[in-house]
């Protein structure tokens, strides 16, 4: 008889969720399980968790004498902390069907639970630990399912212009001060979308600058940060620390052509040595920045700046049709 994979799915977690790489070689085989048997796992994995240590952790709030800061903790206690809380908030709305209308409690339920424990969680603050932007996530979960749910009371009495995301920038903004050596990009990257999405474009271009961006990278991670950046902040912001869209759009646009060139320069003066694979290869990366997403969300922007201002657009870049 075939042994269920949610048997061995158990048997893992119990001898390897001390491990970074627990999460990652188990998640793959979620899409297998059957809703129920998810709902299984996930209960097995917080009982699990719950023989440990770090259950402490989610039940602070029902002792006034214990606090994060009063326990000592291992490096193992991190890891299984770490692991849990992606492993239950992976299983509850990563890897879930939308839930029903009689399942939203449950959800609801599901989602503070995650967000008390990972607020609480004596690593929270650590640059190196992914437990805090759980913790953003999960706000960001509760902020989806106010703006889109029907209610006209949501249990945690929301507006249109809901707390919930300037709760999730906030603490998005606190982890990056916390990360003293500016080590963690992506969220940097993350702190600025969710400032920009809140019209804060001020702080959000500084939250931007600590990505430190190559400029390889800025074909791909520009648009996080600039799509759209014509009605968040088209004006930039003057004085210490200031921005100015116009100068970042041209910036990413200047770096691509450059790029771009570099290729040219690349491959004309190799042509006779050059190999067939190595010519495709570098015509296909021409044509990709030619052509580029990117370049062509950057041109939109800048030109919509240029409007808004009254500028002229003539003598602003456009895309080369012809010679894509």
């Amino acid at each position: 008889m075939v042994r269920p994979i949610q048997d061995d799915c158990k048997t893992y977690w119990e001898h390897h969720s001390g491990r970074i790489v627990c999460f990652a070689d188990m998640y793959r085989f979620f899409e297998t399980m059957r809703y129920e048997d998810r709902l299984k796992l996930m209960d097995f994995i917080k009982a699990h968790a719950e023989k440990h240590l770090t259950s402490k952790v989610s039940h602070i709030s029902l002792s006034a004498s214990i606090f994060p800061t009063d326990m000592v903790m291992s490096q193992d206690a991190h890891i299984v902390e770490q692991n849990t809380l992606r492993m239950i908030y992976y299983l509850q709305f990563s890897s879930m069907p939308p839930a029903s209308p009689e399942k939203k409690p449950l959800r609801q339920k599901n989602m503070e639970m995650i967000l008390r424990r990972a607020v609480m969680s004596p690593w929270s603050n650590e640059p190196n630990s992914s437990i805090g932007v759980i913790a953003i996530y999960t706000l960001l979960q509760l902020h989806r399912d106010a703006m889109w749910g029907k209610e006209s009371h949501h249990p945690l009495q929301t507006t249109p212009n809901s707390r919930l995301l300037l709760q999730a920038a906030m603490l998005a903004r606190h982890l990056v001060a916390c990360d003293k050596e500016k080590q963690d990009r992506t969220l940097a990257l993350l702190a600025a979308r969710l400032h920009l999405n809140l019209g804060l474009g001020k702080c959000a271009f500084q939250l931007y600058r600590f990505t430190k961006c190559k400029e390889m990278m800025l074909h791909t991670l520009s648009p996080y940060v600039l799509s759209r950046i014509s009605l968040t902040h088209p004006f930039g912001a003057d004085g210490r620390e200031g921005f100015s869209a116009e100068e970042e759009l041209e910036k990413v646009m200047d770096a691509m052509n450059r790029m771009e060139n570099k290729i040219e320069d690349t491959l004309i003066p190799d042509l006779r040595s050059i190999t067939w694979d190595k010519t495709i290869g570098l015509l296909d990366l021409k044509h990709k920045f030619k052509s580029s997403l990117s370049k062509l969300i950057c041109i939109t922007e800048r030109c919509r700046v240029a409007r808004l201002k009254g500028e002229a657009v003539g003598n602003l870049p456009t895309l080369d049709r012809r010679r894509e």
